[in-house]
C-alpha cells in the first residue's frame, strides 16, 4: 500500500512538473518561431548569393514548420504528457540543424561562428523543455561537443590561435552548462516545495475534517442528532458568552458550559425492552474478552434489526436492550414496529439456539405511551427516557415468557387486529406493579410463524448444557456461532488504518485538482498577473510597505548558491578574458578588484553567523 501511494504521488508529481514546463515549451516554440520568420525575412531582402541563402532557409523553414505542428500538438494536455520527449527531442534537432547545417554547406565557417546561438540552444535546454536534469546534460553536452568538433575540423587551419580560440569556447559552454543545471536543480528545489507544502495543507486539512466528521460521529453515537445540534449549538453560545466574560473580567473563573438540561417530551411512542433469558450462566463459560465479543455480535444484530424497523435503541444494560420507536419523528405504526423488532430479535436468538444446542432465549416486553427524553449528566452525558410507561415497558420484560412477545392493552389497541395474532398474557399475576395499575397483558403470535412454532421438535437443552465442561462447550459453539454474523466492532470505521487510507486518496484527489486544474496558459494571460492584489505589476514589489520589510526580513537560503553561480560566470569570462585581451596594469586591476569584491560576496553568503538585518 505504502509503494502504491509513494508511485501514484511521484505519479501526480510528474505530472504538476510537466504542468508547469508546459507553457514555458509553448513560449520556446513562439520564440523559435518569430525567430526563424524574421531571419528568413531579412535573408530574402539580402542581396547574398544563393548558396548561401539556401543553406540558412532551408533549416529556418523546417524549424518554422515543425514548431508550429508541435504548438499545435501540445495544446492538448493528454498528448503532451504522453509525447513531451519525443517533442522536446524534435524542436532540439531544427534548433541544431540551423547551427550544423550551414556549417556543413558552406565552405567558410570560423570557430565564432554560431556560439551565440549554441549558447542560446543550451539555455532553452535546460529552461524552457521538459526535460529531467540528465536529459537536459545529455542534449546540450552533445550539442557543446558537436560544435567544438565541427568548428575545428571545419575551421581554416592557419588562422591564428585556433586552438586558443576552441578553449575560449568549451569554457562558455561548460559554464552555460553549469548555470543550466544550477537552474534546472533550483526550479526542481522549488517545485518540489511547492508540491510538498500543498500536499501538507491539503493532508491537514483533510485530516481536520476527518477528526471533525469521527468526533461528530461519536458525538451521534451517545445522543441522537437532533439533540445533538441542540447540544452543539448551546455549546457556542456558552463559549461565546464565556470569552466575553473573561474579556471583561479576566480575573473572574469562566462559568460552566455543560448545565443545561436538553429534555424533551415525546408522545404516543411505544418501550421496548428485551433480556437474553440463560445468558448469566452461559456466561460463566466464557473468558472476558469472548463475553464482551459475543455481546457485540449480539447486540450488534439487534441494531440492524431496530434500524430496519424504524426503532431508536437507547441503552444497553449489561443483557439486555431496550429501544424506543415513535420519536424524535412521530410514526403511526411505533407499535407495530416494536412487535415485529421483538418478533425478529426472539428469530435470531432462536437461530443460534438452533444451530449451536444452547439454552438461549428472548424475553420482550413492550408498552405504548409518553415519555421524557433527554442529556443529563455534568462531565459525562448520558442519553435516556424516563416515564411511568417506561417503568412498565421494564416490568411487561421480567414479567414475560421466553420466545414471547409481551404487549399491554395500549399497545394492542396500537396494532392492526387482523395482523396479528394474542393471546392472554396474565401478567398481572407475575408483577406487582402490573397488578397494582389493573395492566392488562397479552402474548403476540404472528399467524405465519404459530404453525412452525407449534411443530418445532423439543430438544433437552439443559442435557446438553449441563456441568462445567457442558458450559463451556456452550459458549464456545455460541461465540462460533455469533462470528459467522460479522457484526462491525465499536469505532471500526475511525481505526487508523481506515482514516489514512481515506487521507492518501482524498488527498491525491485534491492535490490534482489544486495543481493540475484546467487553466488557460499564465504565461500569455497578461490579466492574471497585471490585476494581481498587493502587488505591484511590474515592480513585483508589495504595495503594502509593512508587507515589504517583512519580506525583506526572511532569509534566503538560496542566496548563497546564487552568489556561487555568478562568481562561476565571472571566473568563466576572466579565464576568456586572460587568454585574449592584452596583459596589462588595467586588466589587472579591473578584474582584480572585482575578484576581491566576490571574494568578499562569497565569504559574507556563506558565513552562518551573519544576521540577515546585516544585509539590510
Amino acid at each position: 500500500m505504502k509503494l502504491q501511494k509513494n508511485m501514484d504521488m511521484k505519479n501526480l508529481y510528474d505530472r504538476y512538473c510537466l504542468r508547469q514546463k508546459h507553457s514555458l515549451f509553448l513560449s520556446l516554440l513562439v520564440l523559435a518561431i518569430l525567430y526563424a520568420v524574421c531571419v528568413v525575412t531579412l535573408i530574402l531582402i539580402s542581396d547574398r548569393p544563393a548558396r548561401e541563402n539556401i543553406a540558412h532557409l532551408i533549416p529556418l523553414c523546417i524549424t518554422a514548420a515543425v514548431c508550429f505542428l508541435v504548438a499545435v500538438c501540445v495544446q492538448v494536455q493528454a498528448l503532451f504528457r504522453v509525447l513531451a520527449i519525443y517533442f522536446s527531442v524534435a524542436v532540439w534537432f531544427c534548433l541544431l540543424s540551423i547551427v550544423f547545417v550551414p556549417m556543413l554547406l558552406l565552405e567558410k565557417t570560423a570557430t565564432k561562428d554560431n556560439v551565440a546561438i549554441v549558447m542560446c540552444i543550451i539555455v532553452f535546454i535546460y529552461t524552457m523543455m521538459p526535460v529531467n536534469k540528465i536529459q537536459a546534460l545529455t542534449a546540450s553536452a552533445v550539442t557543446s561537443i558537436a560544435h567544438l568538433v565541427l568548428s575545428g575540423i571545419l575551421s581554416d587551419r592557419h588562422v591564428q590561435c585556433l586552438n586558443w580560440q576552441l578553449i575560449a569556447n568549451a569554457v562558455i559552454y561548460l559554464c552555460m552548462n553549469l548555470v543550466g543545471l544550477y537552474h534546472k536543480w533550483m526550479t526542481d528545489i522549488a517545485q518540489m516545495h511547492t508540491f510538498m507544502d500543498t500536499r501538507y495543507c491539503i493532508e491537514s486539512r483533510i485530516k481536520l475534517e476527518y477528526e471533525k466528521e469521527q468526533q461528530e460521529q461519536l458525538l451521534l453515537s451517545v445522543i441522537p442528532a437532533y439533540i445533538a445540534a441542540e447540544v452543539k449549538r448551546g455549546i457556542i453560545v456558552k463559549m461565546h458568552q464565556s470569552t466575553l466574560d473573561v474579556s471583561r473580567r479576566p480575573s473572574a473563573p469562566p462559568s460552566s458550559m455543560f448545565h443545561e438540561m436538553y429534555v424533551q417530551m415525546h408522545k404516543n411512542v411505544s418501550i421496548l425492552y428485551a433480556d437474553i433469558v440463560n445468558f448469566t450462566p452461559l456466561a460463566h463459560g466464557m473468558e472476558a474478552a469472548e463475553l464482551v465479543k459475543t455481546l457485540n455480535e449480539l447486540f450488534g444484530r439487534f441494531d440492524k434489526i431496530a434500524q430496519d424497523n424504524q426503532c431508536m435503541r437507547i441503552k444497553i444494560l449489561g443483557d439486555c436492550y431496550y429501544c424506543v420507536s415513535g420519536m424524535p419523528i412521530s410514526r403511526p405504526t411505533h407499535a407495530s414496529n416494536c412487535v415485529k423488532m421483538g418478533l425478529e430479535m426472539i428469530e435470531a436468538i432462536r437461530a443460534v439456539r438452533q444451530a449451536t444446542g444452547v439454552d438461549v432465549d428472548m424475553r420482550i416486553g413492550i408498552h405504548s405511551g409518553d415519555v421524557l427524553c433527554g442529556v443529563i449528566g455534568l462531565r459525562k452525558w448520558q442519553y435516556d427516557v424516563w416515564s411511568d410507561d417506561v417503568t412498565i415497558a421494564n416490568h411487561m420484560e421480567s414479567s414475560g415468557m421466553p420466545g414471547k412477545v409481551h404487549i399491554t392493552k395500549e399497545t394492542l389497541m396500537q396494532l392492526d387486529e387482523n395482523k396479528w395474532e394474542v393471546e392472554p398474557g396474565n401478567g398481572a399475576q407475575r408483577d406487582e406493579l402490573l397488578k397494582e395499575h389493573e395492566i392488562e397483558t397479552y402474548f403476540i403470535v404472528p399467524l405465519k410463524r404459530k404453525a412452525s412454532i407449534e411443530s418445532e421438535s423439543e430438544v433437552d437443552l439443559k442435557a446438553l448444557g449441563s456441568g462445567p465442561r457442558g458450559s463451556i462447550m456452550s459458549s464456545t459453539r455460541v461465540a462460533r456461532y455469533l462470528e459467522s454474523w460479522e457484526a462491525d466492532k465499536p469505532f471500526a470505521n475511525i481505526t487508523e488504518g481506515v482514516v489514512a487510507k481515506n487521507i492518501e486518496l482524498t488527498s491525491l484527489a485534491l492535490i490534482e485538482a489544486s495543481l493540475l486544474q484546467p487553466r488557460r496558459n499564465s504565461c500569455w494571460n497578461f490579466r492574471y498577473w497585471i490585476n494581481v492584489e498587493d502587488i505591484h505589476p511590474v515592480s513585483l514589489h508589495f504595495t503594502d510597505t509593512s508587507l515589504e520589510r517583512l519580506y525583506y526580513r526572511q532569509p534566503d537560503p538560496v542566496f548563497k548558491y546564487s552568489i556561487a553561480c555568478v562568481s562561476l560566470i565571472y571566473f568563466c569570462m576572466l579565464i576568456i578574458q586572460v587568454f585574449f585581451m592584452p596583459k596589462n596594469l588595467v586588466l589587472y586591476i579591473s578584474y582584480g578588484a572585482i575578484f576581491f569584491l566576490f571574494v568578499i560576496l562569497l565569504g559574507v553568503s556563506w558565513a552562518e553567523n551573519v544576521q540577515v538585518e546585516l544585509l539590510l
